[in-house]
C-alpha cells in the first residue's frame, strides 16, 4: 500500500521529496511528524488528506479501506524505526 499511495511522494524509503511544478513537496516520515505521531494521528491524516489546500489527498475519499490505512500507519511505524 505505501509504494502504491505515498512513495511516490515521500520517496520509497520515507524521507520526504522536494516537490515539483505540480506537487508540493512532501515532509520526510522518519522523524517528527508534523500533523501527530500517534497511531490514530497518523490514521486521520492519511484517511481525510492534509487541508485546507489538501496538498495530501484524503485517501479515505478515494477508496483506501481503513484496514489498508491501518496497514500505511503501521508500515510508517517500521519506516521510523530504522
Amino acid at each position: 500500500m505505501f509504494y502504491r499511495n505515498c512513495a511516490n511522494c515521500h520517496g520509497i524509503d520515507g524521507g520526504g521529496s522536494p516537490g515539483n511544478d505540480l506537487t508540493p513537496p512532501a515532509p520526510s516520515l522518519l522523524g517528527k511528524l508534523k500533523h501527530g505521531s500517534t497511531d490514530g494521528e497518523i490514521f486521520e491524516t492519511i484517511r481525510k488528506g492534509v487541508g485546507p489546500a489538501f496538498d495530501m489527498a484524503a485517501f479515505g475519499q478515494q477508496g483506501l479501506k481503513d484496514q489498508d490505512i491501518w496497514n500505511v500507519v503501521n508500515y510508517v511505524k517500521t519506516l521510523r524505526k530504522s
